[in-house]
């Protein structure tokens, strides 16, 4: 069994739900995940299978609620 945090650490690239990659995420963003189009809380720990398509956005709470 592969984590998702897994497949990044093999880069040496940060994946946490404080910093994605080089983007910090704060208080006025909003994290989200879709796996093959559903939402999840899951992000560090979610468990890869083949073929999944996986979403990771970062968003300013604004820009989601529509200001």
């Amino acid at each position: 069994d592969v984590r998702l945090w897994q497949f990044f650490a093999v880069w040496r690239l940060r994946f946490a739900r404080d910093e994605i990659l080089d983007r910090g995420v704060g208080s006025d963003d909003l994290l989200g995940v879709t796996v093959n189009g559903k939402e999840t809380p899951e992000l560090e720990n979610l468990l890869l299978h083949d073929h999944d398509e996986i979403v990771i956005e970062i968003r300013k709470k604004a820009a989601a609620e529509g200001g």
